[in-house]
């Protein structure tokens, strides 16, 4: 699996997402209630990390879980750009991300 093959939104051996039980936040936001961690900074390359958000992502899951802390936003990133050329909808995933507790005032947050 890598990002010069175009990406299958809708493989034969993947679930599709829309049958993913799903909650409705308070937002009015709808999440699925299953997603995929980004963790892992600690056994494995950012690049492997964003491999696997890429294969989650091939067999249906929708909701990524990331962290700044993590370091591996740009190689995600890259999956997630791959993914939305690819034929997934941005309105589709939810992306959640963190903020460690150092990185809380108005200046930190955007970079």
């Amino acid at each position: 699996m890598n990002l010069d093959t175009p990406f299958d939104p809708r493989p034969a051996d993947g679930v599709d997402p829309r049958s993913v039980p799903r909650r409705i936040l308070y937002t009015g936001a709808s999440i699925t209630c299953i997603g995929q961690g980004t963790f892992g900074n600690d056994r494995f390359s950012p690049e492997e990390i964003a491999m696997s958000v890429l294969g989650g992502l091939s067999v249906g899951y929708r909701f990524i879980d990331c962290a700044a802390v993590y370091g591996n936003e740009r190689e995600i990133g890259a999956v997630l750009e791959h993914v939305l050329t690819g034929g997934v909808d941005r309105s589709e995933l939810f992306i959640t991300s963190k903020l460690w507790n150092d990185r809380h005032r108005p200046q930190d947050v955007l970079p």
